[in-house]
């Protein structure tokens, strides 16, 4: 029994010498700013608020719905409600919310109210949930759907089967998909809270998670930047594996989207598919020295699929690479990264950019 407590007490104060190190150390860890969620997989811990710390330092809060936004109500205070769904590049966290498009639209078209919510690590499946719980009891008069070309196909693919982390699967079906229970995650479910009550109270779980993470990346075949999937810019040679089934998910996640928003608004022209963009896509000197060194691949390669089945489903479309590649010609100014990166999430001048260009389709759609 005295040697039991011993190792207890020193693996106890051990951790205590770690924890306050890693407390005190300059650089600081991802803050724990998601939380899992029974219906949706994931969303953002309410009533949280901080300072972002990747990429650029974004001040941040989270309302009580668990979004990246002011306090909402669910009478409109506005004219027009526009539901925003989408990734990382939604969410913003390295922007203050005064510089993310949808704050921009917001500001510039005054009669619009535009709800933001963009969740790190969503794809279609999560945004498709967001939409049925979170986003219907709003009653939006538009949605605005931004697909990342860089990941979101993958992460899709990732949801088809069952897994306890996980709430649910999906399965294509002719009209849509099929939204199936994955068994065993009710009973998982507590812990995954036990983990998220983790991070959130100890630095060094959080430090702990960003190797992890860091890990991964430098596992993974490397294209442009870390957490691309190499699939983005096509399948030329075969080498992935069930291609053509992962692209055909993620179509019928649309597809689904597409048909739950416009049921609920009565009237199709309320949908828009925004295809956000990559630093190789849209910046002149990374798009040709990509070309160069891997001549078989598109950098256009999902955006120009999605657009293909888009058009052939009557579903509205906009993609932001061409204004986007516009303004680096003209002004030699980097829309993705900071500090002259080059690559990562939009910067304030791809924000900017983004905000023009839906704007001026919203215009058209709203009277």
């Amino acid at each position: 029994m005295k040697r039991l407590f011993l190792v207890v007490l020193s693996t106890l104060t051990a951790f205590c010498i770690a924890e306050a190190i890693s407390r005190l150390l300059p650089w600081k860890p991802e803050p724990a700013i998601r939380i899992y969620d029974p219906k949706t997989g994931f969303r953002l811990r309410p009533g949280m608020s901080g300072t972002w710390v990747h990429e650029n330092p974004g001040k941040f809060s989270i309302n009580s719905f668990g979004f990246r936004d002011v306090e909402w109500r669910i009478p409109k205070e506005k004219e027009y409600r526009v539901a925003v769904l989408g990734d990382s590049f939604v969410e913003a966290l390295q922007l203050d919310p005064e510089f993310t498009f949808p704050k921009i639209i917001e500001k510039h078209l005054g009669n619009i109210e535009m709800m933001n919510f963009g969740i790190s690590g969503q794809g279609q499946v999560e945004e498709l949930l967001t939409y049925r719980y979170d986003v219907r009891p709003f009653r939006p008069d538009m949605v605005i759907v931004c697909f990342f070309p860089g990941n979101d196909v993958i992460d899709n693919w990732r949801r088809s089967t069952p897994s306890r982390l996980f709430p649910i699967y999906v399965a294509p079906d002719a009209n849509g998909v099929s939204v199936i229970p994955s068994p065993g995650a009710a009973q998982f479910a507590w812990i995954r809270r036990m983990m998220d009550w983790t991070q959130y109270h100890f630095s060094l779980a959080r430090r702990v998670l960003d190797v992890r993470r860091e890990l991964y990346f430098r596992k993974q075949e490397i294209f442009t930047e870390p957490g691309l999937w190499k699939g983005a810019f096509g399948n030329p040679d075969g080498a992935i594996p069930d291609f053509d089934k992962m692209w055909d998910l993620t179509e019928k996640l649309f597809l689904q989207l597409y048909r739950d928003t416009t049921m609920d608004i009565g009237d199709n022209r309320r949908f828009l598919v925004v295809c956000l963009t990559e630093g190789v896509q849209v910046h002149s000197d990374q798009r040709a020295a990509f070309m160069k060194k891997f001549p078989n691949l598109d950098p256009d390669y999902s955006q120009k699929r999605l657009e293909t089945f888009c058009k052939t489903h009557g579903i509205p479309f906009l993609a932001l690479s061409p204004d986007m590649i516009a303004f680096n010609k003209a002004t030699g100014r980097l829309l993705h990264g900071f500090g002259g990166k080059g690559n990562g999430h939009f910067n304030q001048d791809g924000h900017r950019v983004a905000a023009e260009a839906i704007s001026r389709r919203l215009k058209t759609i709203l009277p």
